[in-house]
């Protein structure tokens, strides 16, 4: 964060007083040197905060404030592997969707596989979001 003071030198002598605080927000924020201009702020979770830069030269104090949206770190990606389907042959076309938030490298694998049932499961392509399924079931 970078902060800017002026000051019009009176009273003479004085300086200026810094001071970063937390005036809103959901958790705690550290900052690395709240009485310096320029300072990096940590944040303990997501969401909205407001932070106050407060500047005095000993007669007088102004302050100023500035909004900071922690956004949330990598979501798990949403799936859904489609409608239901009941088959008459053997085999389905399966057509998924699934999105994700691009972190932490912006790869997203896919991956088919049987979850319950009886006998096997071939995916035409497994690694893709649109795939046809053929089974077999045996029984001894």
């Amino acid at each position: 964060m970078s902060g800017t003071a002026t000051d019009d030198g009176v009273p003479a002598g004085g300086g200026l007083a810094i001071t970063w605080v937390k005036v809103s927000g959901p958790g705690t924020v550290t900052f690395a040197d709240p009485t310096k201009l320029s300072t990096t702020a940590t944040f303990s979770i997501d969401g909205t905060y407001n932070l106050r830069l407060t500047a005095s030269d000993t007669q007088l104090t102004t302050n100023d404030e500035v909004k900071i949206v922690v956004n949330p770190g990598n979501q798990a990606p949403v799936v859904n592997a489609g409608a239901d389907q009941t088959v008459t042959t053997n085999a389905a076309t399966l057509s998924g969707t699934a999105t994700d938030d691009g972190r932490p490298n912006g790869t997203l694998t896919i991956s088919w596989s049987k979850f319950s049932g009886p006998g096997t499961v071939s995916f035409s392509s497994p690694a893709a979001l649109t795939t046809s399924a053929s089974g077999r079931t045996s029984f001894d």
